[in-house]
């Protein structure tokens, strides 16, 4: 008997509208029951992660098993049921030319051999909306470009946890929010699972390594930069001056200017 926790963990966009298409939004489901029926005027894929879903076309049910797309052109009519359970990504995209977009691409509409999907970066578009900045809009529509032409170019077995969960370190660490328990969620594992992967594949749990990254990076920026002390904090992803201050203190027993002068007369 298949055990699986119903999850709904969606992002939606602001809908930034100077290009031709942008990302309406992305989630991770797990469903046990028919979804909702609707009628949708953007492009939507269903990438299968585990489980099964079944996709109707013309009153005619093709289940989507792991490592498979389902393609929903604009203007499509969307009728899912899990079967027994559908764990996936979903990544719809808005816009007058999205439809040309996945026409370039060559999807086709229905279905679309993938490969493994590439849940760490359905996780950083996620990250990318819930910022709700211009930049960031665009950076959701770079990574889109990439989890798409992934798409097309099918690749293997996934990637192990530990090594997803790096890759949004080093790619997140300026992001205040990002701590074990983010990591935990985005990537659908329990917080200690997560601890005992990440420790047993780089040597040391994951938040000490976040903390790490977040320190060499404020290190180098106090060394290399001239930026005030709160702007190498922000960008280190600590929430403030003073708690970078206190870190940085405690590994070095320095302050920030004492780091900087310091350094100065080192070199």
């Amino acid at each position: 008997m298949y055990q699986m926790e119903i999850l709904r963990q969606f992002t939606m966009g602001t809908g930034y509208r100077k290009t031709g298409f942008y990302v309406r939004g992305t989630g991770h489901f797990i469903i046990e029951r028919q979804e909702p029926d609707k009628f949708a005027d953007f492009a939507e894929i269903f990438w299968c992660i585990s489980g099964c879903g079944l996709f109707y076309d013309h009153d005619q049910g093709i289940p989507l098993h792991p490592g498979w797309i389902w393609y929903y052109p604009p203007n499509s009519f969307h009728h899912i049921l899990p079967h027994p359970y559908f764990n996936y990504r979903w990544l719809s995209v808005d816009g007058p030319d999205a439809g040309n977009l996945f026409r370039a691409l060559r999807f086709k509409p229905g279905l679309n051999w993938a490969g493994s999907c590439p849940e760490e970066l359905f996780a950083e578009i996620m990250l990318e909306l819930h910022d709700g900045s211009q930049q960031s809009q665009m950076r959701a529509l770079s990574t889109a470009f990439k989890i798409l032409t992934l798409a097309m170019t099918p690749r293997g077995d996934p990637r192990p946890t530990a090594e997803q969960a790096r890759d949004l370190i080093h790619k997140n660490y300026a992001n205040p929010e990002i701590d074990v328990s983010t990591l935990a969620e985005l990537l659908h594992v329990h917080r200690i699972t997560l601890n005992r992967l990440f420790q047993e594949a780089y040597g040391l749990p994951p938040g000490k390594y976040l903390n790490n990254v977040r320190l060499q990076e404020g290190i180098r920026l106090l060394t290399e930069t001239s930026e005030p002390v709160k702007e190498v904090a922000k960008l280190c992803g600590y929430a403030s001056a003073g708690y970078f201050t206190k870190v940085l203190h405690r590994q070095t027993g320095h302050t920030p200017q004492a780091f900087r002068s310091w350094n100065k007369t080192k070199g």
